[in-house]
């Protein structure tokens, strides 16, 4: 699915680009430049250069002077009156191709020649070998040579048949010399240098913009006011005046863009033209080259906003991009007199925005009918129903909505049966991500919100699965038997989920007490097939005629012993598996009073073996919230064992201290004279079944099993301080808190 997208954007790219280059190269978008450039000139109004004046040709001297072609001295006589005017240059936009009257010919070279300042037009024409070579017309020789310079006034249009631009200069096919414009003619003889735009241009033959002003721009006084002497001399002074036909039938009459007028003037033409030379605000215009690259880093621009962007954000770049471009580049023409023509780009912006919807929309809608498909397995009272809408899009999605409504609910109780199972549960995905956990999950490994790759969850909580078994084990010592199945995220098979890996649901059921148990219930075979059946056969044994033992009544004592032996071990087992099941009841007791009464009880048998029990108890009552009756048989136990292993002659101590401040607990001791215990009972002395020493009588270490957990059931902790050949001491901890 992303590979095909990916084709498919990088597709429509390539065409969009495509597109953009060839609409630069072909000219595609240039009614859509020429317009903007159009608007960018409009916004600017250069104010008129006062050293300009136009000498019209205009109807009013037409029918002062008379109908055109005027004699030549006629052109004699104007040029002699503005040079004793004292005009500064007289640049004629009139051709003095041909020889005419040879008097009245001489008569005009004579006045060119008398003013010194002149300018003539060139002019060029189609050769007529058929070769289409631009042969040059200069004007007749006594006039070229009269003139003070001359130039070129070809004017170039643009494609869409309006002028904007003139070529500076051109080079003459015939001659091979490289003429100026007669405005560059005319500026160079004003200045004594060329024009910055001559050299900036170089060899280049895309020469700059003009800013054409509105007609009337510059100031312009009739050609038979001139021939009349009606104009006051003061206008003409040290002007660089410009002569030619503004008169409507003339020819002369050219297309410019609209907010020049449409229409204008040669002569009105080259003023501008002269104008924005003396000035230099020419509008320079981007090559071919660099508009094609513009063009293709805005698309580069709007491809990636439909790569990475959302819809409706997509949409506000589009129209952003747009409108930028737009700015930019009508205001770069009219304020940084920089043209790159913006048309290509906003072309490729219209076609390519709807063409990416439209191949989206496309896409979407697939991919509803896909999906729709795939989802109609979950709800076969809805894989048949079409959706309601306007159109097919909405009639699709309204039947999405409708089954993933009903696999949300489905979900939910998917999600919910989860929840309430009794073990913990983890879902993963396809690359062993942690998707889904219920709660129970959640307590062994945080928050459902962190997801994670599964070993590195494990890793974090330090649980460890053990080889070869489906079994996890925690740090605190809990086990988990693991169950796992696949879970197939595709309804066409599993074939088509994640490339054939499905993911996976794993359940984790706590067998920490079944170990336990399984521990107890197995120590608890080789206590009855051991212990609990050697004292069954000793009894066995004696009850036999041939059984060597010197006197009836040393048999029936041994007898009797084995018996006993067996009793107490059956009693402990009892009361150890009772304590397991049943709930400790608590009540509010005097702790002193228990104590009191335990060394009652063991005081006879501590005569017997001629054992003293020390008691160091507070005169004050201590009351805590316990059951009595564990405790009770936690002190026998305690004082019997110090009985059994205590020589005679010696103490059991029985301590009992009020709570500190510190740590709101009672602290009981029970400490004897004895030999001690062994290292290895040491190292595990409440073990069940564990080492003992069996000289003072049968025991296999279920009284002092039983005392930690009833310890361990009252919230409390014991300890155990041994020396050989000094003693043992059980420090019993216990809270300190009464009942309510």
């Amino acid at each position: 699915m992303r590979g095909r997208l990916i084709a498919e954007w990088l597709t429509l790219l390539a065409f969009a680009c495509m597109f953009a280059a060839w609409s630069v190269t072909s000219g595609l978008s240039n009614r859509i430049d020429y317009a903007l450039l159009d608007l960018s000139s409009a916004l600017l109004d250069r104010p008129a250069n006062t050293d300009i004046t136009i000498i019209e040709i205009d109807d009013g001297s037409l029918d002062a002077v008379g109908s055109w072609p005027w004699p030549r001295t006629t052109h004699a006589q104007l040029i002699e009156r503005l040079s004793l005017a004292g005009a500064r240059f007289i640049v004629m936009d009139v051709l003095f191709f041909e020889q005419t009257n040879r008097a009245q010919d001489d008569a005009l070279a004579k006045a060119m020649r008398e003013s010194g300042s002149v300018i003539l037009p060139v002019s060029f024409t189609v050769a007529r070998d058929g070769s289409d070579r631009r042969v040059t017309l200069e004007p007749v020789k006594q006039f070229a040579d009269a003139a003070k310079t001359m130039g070129h006034v070809a004017l170039e249009f643009e494609p869409d048949g309006i002028f904007r631009r003139s070529q500076l200069q051109l080079e003459a096919e015939d001659t091979g010399k490289t003429i100026p414009h007669m405005m560059v003619a005319t500026y160079r003889a004003a200045f004594n240098k060329p024009p910055p735009q001559i050299a900036a241009q170089g060899a280049s033959t895309n020469w700059p913009l003009i800013k054409l002003q509105q007609p009337g721009h510059f100031s312009a006084i009739p050609a038979h006011a001139i021939l009349e002497g009606s104009i006051d001399t003061d206008f003409i002074k040290d002007q660089i005046v410009l002569v030619g036909a503004t008169a409507q039938g003339l020819g002369d009459s050219y297309p410019v863009p609209s907010q020049a007028g449409s229409i204008m003037s040669g002569v009105e033409i080259q003023a501008n033209l002269l104008d924005t030379l003396i000035a230099g605000d020419f509008i320079a215009h981007a090559s071919m080259r660099t508009t094609v690259g513009f063009t293709l880093a805005i698309i580069l621009v709007l491809f990636w906003a439909f790569w990475k962007l959302p819809p409706q954000w997509t949409l506000i770049l589009t129209l952003a991009l747009a409108l930028t471009l737009l700015a930019a580049t009508v205001l770069g023409a009219a304020v940084a007199g920089w043209w790159l023509p913006p048309g290509s780009a906003l072309l490729a912006i219209i076609i390519s925005y709807p063409l990416w919807g439209w191949r989206r929309l496309a896409s979407v809608s697939a991919f509803l009918d896909r999906q729709a498909y795939t989802l109609a397995g979950v709800s076969p009272r809805i894989s048949d129903r079409s959706g309601g809408g306007f159109d097919f899009v909405a009639r699709q999605v309204d039947r999405m909505r409708k089954l993933l409504s009903e696999f949300s609910e489905r979900f939910a109780f998917i999600r919910n049966v989860i929840e309430a199972a009794p073990d913990a549960i983890i879902v993963l995905d396809d690359s062993g991500i942690v998707t889904m956990k219920n709660q129970r999950a959640a307590d062994l490994f945080g928050p459902e919100e962190d997801f994670e790759y599964l070993p590195e969850l494990l890793a974090k909580y330090d649980a460890v699965i053990v080889a070869g078994k489906d079994e996890l084990k925690l740090q605190d010592g809990r086990s988990f038997l693991i169950a796992k199945s696949p879970l197939n995220l595709s309804h066409d098979g599993p074939d088509e989920a994640a490339g054939g890996r499905p993911g996976q649901i794993m359940v984790l059921r706590n067998v920490t007490d079944l170990k336990r148990k399984e521990a107890e219930r197995q120590e608890m075979l080789e206590f009855l097939s051991h212990d609990m059946r050697t004292p069954q056969v000793a009894i066995i044994g004696l009850s036999k005629k041939e059984a060597s033992v010197s006197s009836t009544n040393e048999r029936f004592n041994r007898i009797k012993l084995q018996a006993e032996r067996t009793l107490k071990l059956a009693d402990d087992f009892v009361q150890l598996a009772r304590l397991s099941e049943a709930p400790v009841e608590k009540e509010d007791i005097d702790l002193c009073a228990l104590v009191t009464e335990a060394a009652d009880r063991a005081y006879p048998a501590a005569k017997r073996e001629a054992i003293e029990i020390i008691q160091q108890i507070p005169a004050d009552p201590i009351f805590i919230f316990a059951d009595p009756s564990l405790l009770a048989r936690v002190l026998d136990n305690l004082i019997g064992n110090a009985l059994k292993f205590s020589p005679a002659n010696t103490a059991i101590t029985l301590s009992l201290s009020d709570a500190d401040n510190t740590s709101d607990r009672v602290t009981l001791s029970v400490a004897d004279e004895g030999p001690g215990l062994s290292e290895e009972r040491m190292q595990n002395p409440f073990a069940r079944f564990g080492a003992h020493d069996a000289s003072a009588g049968p025991s296999v270490g279920l009284g002092l099993a039983f005392v930690d957990m009833a310890v361990k059931g009252h919230s409390g902790t014991i300890t155990v301080k041994s020396d050989i050949g000094k003693g043992t001491k059980f420090i019993i901890s216990l809270p300190a808190e009464a009942g309510a």
